[in-house]
């Protein structure tokens, strides 16, 4: 919210005042008898848990929340310094430096280009089963995955070795758990059980919203569409009039039949740029 701007001093769009800061929720049920949910949370500072009664729940902690970090044997000889792509903000840390990066996904192709953009000496990307094959700037090689480490020495499944100062895992999260309710994959387009990628059919009678689980093509536009469309649903706001569960169902399928047929990248942002426009 900081980074859009959103929790201005002295503005009447300032959104502090609404939130419990050093929160965190542990668990959400719904309850059927009274149709709202208990939501148990802990204030982290004093480990106080308590339950909440709400009407509505949206669930807004993304796809790119938990990390997976991967082990590789010796890596906790390794003295340099370690951190997943998540907590990377500043490629002007790696100035100098001769870097890792584990992976070959867009994240590990942008802290590369990041990385010898601003100073650093040498990276070496590691894939798991296919290299990007780009032509990279000098600098930068693609390696197999990662065999051991020794120290400073990073070893890989070709035989080759390389002594690095830092290591960055650029590597996938931990699927997406929505407590009771459901578990959504990362890299899914239009995951199954929501209605316009946001409302949840197969339980909380309509009132439990997800947003960002897809994988996404547009991120920032896609959030801004899909937090409107939530606020006007539960504030009753919608231009157009809304469906009945079993209308809501069939539109989800296909939208899901489509995404299925999807062949290529291209397909996909034409596909996630017609969903933020309904």
């Amino acid at each position: 919210m900081i980074f859009l701007g959103r929790l201005v001093k002295k503005s009447k769009s300032d959104l502090k005042q609404f939130i419990k800061w050093t929160n965190v929720v542990r668990y959400v049920r719904y309850n059927t008898k009274s149709d709202d949910f208990t939501v148990t949370t802990e204030d982290i500072k004093t480990g106080h848990i308590y339950d909440t009664n709400f009407t509505h729940v949206i669930v807004a902690v993304g796809i790119y929340n938990s990390q997976d970090k991967p082990y590789f044997e010796g890596i906790e000889t390794f003295p340099g310094r370690i951190i997943h792509s998540h907590d990377f903000r500043d490629a002007t840390q790696f100035k100098g430096q001769h870097e890792l990066v584990v992976g070959a996904k867009n994240s590990a192709e942008d802290i590369a280009l990041q990385c010898m953009k601003f100073g650093a000496k040498s990276i070496v990307t590691s894939y798991r089963s296919t290299p990007l094959n780009y032509n990279w700037p000098v600098g930068i090689e693609e390696r197999p995955l990662v065999q051991k480490i020794e120290g400073k020495v990073v070893h890989f499944l070709d035989s080759s070795f390389t002594e690095v100062d830092s290591i960055i895992l650029s590597t996938v999260y931990v699927p997406v758990h929505g407590e009771q309710f459901t578990t959504f994959f990362i890299y899914i387009l239009y995951p199954a059980g929501l209605y316009k990628g946001s409302l949840w059919l197969q339980g909380g009678n309509r009132k439990l919203f997800y947003m960002g689980v897809q994988h996404h093509c547009f991120i920032f536009t896609m959030f801004d569409a899909q937090g409107l469309w939530i606020c006007r649903y539960i504030t009753d706001t919608l231009s157009n009039k809304v469906k009945s569960c079993e209308e809501m169902k069939k539109e989800e399928q296909k939208w899901l039949q489509r995404c299925n047929s999807l062949k290529d990248f291209d397909d996909q942002i034409d596909f996630q740029s017609d969903f933020i426009k309904i």
